[in-house]
């Protein structure tokens, strides 16, 4: 058993004992440069670091403007990095990332990467990398062709591509250990390359392909016994999408706003999340067409899409449904067992939508964003009978949100709020936003950054019907990630009870505060952008 070493100050040096091998794994979850910096600690880290099986190698414009003759240096890199890969025993992870925008714009340089790149998969196919990502950014003309090698190599288990050309070389694609692949921002040769690719990698279990060209109008996918996770964005030119894999758990479909794309999955017997975004689901692609053969649909979202009737959505196993449509055209929902809905429609809401067709009696999460006139025209159509009826509705909160006064009201009861006096404050005032919620406490710092994206600073008045609510508020903005990851600063003045709020804004304000915050308790909060220092 080694001895443990003991440092100057008393503690011990446990690190030390460790076997190279957990070193190495502890070693992996680092960036690539900071490992590189334990090489000069001593001879063992020396070691250790020749062992190390991950390497990212990153070129960027200035190396390549620093070279009088940039082939030169591909050639100099090339070999550099190939004497490093020899000196290792094995290759577990291999990142190359080339961005040289501005200093290739030249096609004709591309034969020497090629040749470069030859020698360097070479000697990570010899080492039995599993992991392999491509990444190169040149001018918009110029477009690394991924080699026929990279395709074949039965060692990869991870393949992530970016900014390549995808030719007909690669249709003899032969990845049968590959589990995950990516490819974003490529582009396809020709319209069957995408089958010819997925068709050769049997056993992968995740795939994802976004914003790329030449995908063609129709995709393919079958004959996947482990795929679980597929995602498509951006498929320009796409007209229908067939998939029948009986496996698939997660399906996201993301393609240019409003365009007809008929979606088949009567195959996909286990698919419990799916995702739609920017598909016209007309006459000839119905959402309730596609939840048909979906007998384990746990999660429904729809974002940006449109139709020319009102969306049919039954299904008796949907547990959550989101949908967040700028025009919503109406639905009728028949969902026995779902739990938890989120609804955003924030420029129109269809006259012809009756709540009365909304069936879902166990729900119990929920949140509801309208813009002024969507809300005005929901009410018509029966809103408040319909939270009426939720099994939470004693629960559920009320934010009204008006940016051009950098004002927000919150109240704590919805079933203690007139709707006929709401409504006339909406009509009058026009208000951002009006979210009905369950979760307001959780949902209201994205409020929050909604102000902050337009301002670098700003003051804000929040008016609450109690105490409680204005502490809530404080403490969820002070804990809440995404905020900390602004790096704003928060100042959060609580007001006394017996504040006053000018009524400079008319009737319809002054009735509504009367009627309903006559006790209301207030806050002013600032929000300014942090200074370096202060996060660095």
């Amino acid at each position: 058993m080694n001895e443990i070493k003991r440092f100057r100050d008393g503690s011990y040096d446990y690190f030390s004992i460790l076997p190279e091998s957990v070193v190495l794994h502890i070693l992996s979850f680092l960036p690539f440069k900071d490992i590189a910096r334990t090489s000069v600690l001593s001879k063992i880290w020396k070691h250790i670091w020749i062992n190390c099986p991950n390497i990212d190698l990153l070129i960027h414009d200035y190396r390549f403007a620093s070279s009088i003759v940039p082939h030169v240096y591909l050639g100099h890199a090339g070999q550099a990095l190939c004497q490093c890969l020899n000196r290792k025993a094995c290759i577990q992870r291999f990142r190359l990332y080339i961005s040289a925008k501005s200093t290739i714009k030249d096609a004709s340089v591309l034969k020497y990467l090629d040749s470069a790149m030859d020698i360097i998969f070479s000697a990570l196919f010899e080492k039995n990398v599993s992991e392999l990502a491509v990444e190169m950014h040149f001018a918009q003309a110029v477009r690394f062709s991924i080699p026929e090698k990279v395709v074949v190599a039965h060692c990869l288990k991870v393949l992530e591509v970016v900014g390549c050309n995808l030719e007909e070389r690669v249709a003899c694609i032969d990845l049968p250990n590959l589990q995950k692949l990516k490819i974003h921002k490529c582009r396809f040769a020709g319209e069957d390359i995408l089958a010819q690719i997925l068709r050769g990698c049997p056993g992968v279990e995740s795939v994802e392909v976004s914003c790329c060209y030449g995908v063609g109008s129709f995709l393919s996918v079958s004959s996947k016994p482990r795929l679980k996770y597929f995602r498509i964005d951006g498929g320009y030119g796409l007209k229908r999408i067939e998939i029948s894999v009986p496996s698939l758990e997660t399906l996201k479909c993301e393609l240019p706003p409003w365009r007809p794309c008929a979606i088949e999955l009567a195959g996909c017997t286990t698919l419990k999340f799916l995702e739609i975004v920017g598909v016209n689901l007309s006459s000839d692609c119905t959402i309730q067409s596609v939840l048909a053969n979906l007998i384990c649909i746990e999660e429904l979202k729809l974002r940006d899409c449109e139709g020319d009737e009102k969306f049919q959505i039954s299904s008796s196993c949907l547990k959550r449904l989101i949908i967040s449509i700028g025009r919503f055209p109406g639905a009728e929902i028949d969902t026995p067992n779902l739990l938890s809905l989120d609804f955003n429609s924030p420029f129109s809401f269809h006259r012809s939508n009756r709540f009365s067709f909304w069936k879902a009696p166990k729900l119990e999460d929920i949140e509801m964003v309208f813009g002024a006139e969507p809300f005005l025209t929901a009410c018509r159509g029966g809103l408040k009978g319909f939270l009426m009826q939720l099994p939470n509705y004693e629960d559920l909160k009320l934010l009204v949100e008006f940016q051009y006064m950098r004002k927000l009201i919150m109240h704590e009861k919805v079933h203690a709020v007139s709707f006929s006096s709401l409504n006339k404050l909406v009509k009058k005032m026009k208000p951002e936003y009006v979210v009905i919620s369950s979760r307001l406490d959780e949902t209201f710092s994205g409020h929050i950054l909604g102000y902050a994206r337009f301002f670098e600073s700003m003051t804000m008045s929040l008016i609450c019907s109690s105490p409680g609510a204005l502490k809530v508020v404080h403490k969820k903005l002070l804990n809440d990630s995404k905020l900390k990851k602004r790096h704003l600063n928060f100042d959060f003045r609580a007001n006394s009870i017996d504040h006053e709020i000018e009524h400079e804004n008319g009737s319809a304000w002054e009735s509504f505060m009367n009627t309903h915050l006559i006790s209301h308790y207030t806050a002013t909060i600032i929000v300014t952008e942090k200074r370096f220092e202060e996060w660095v």
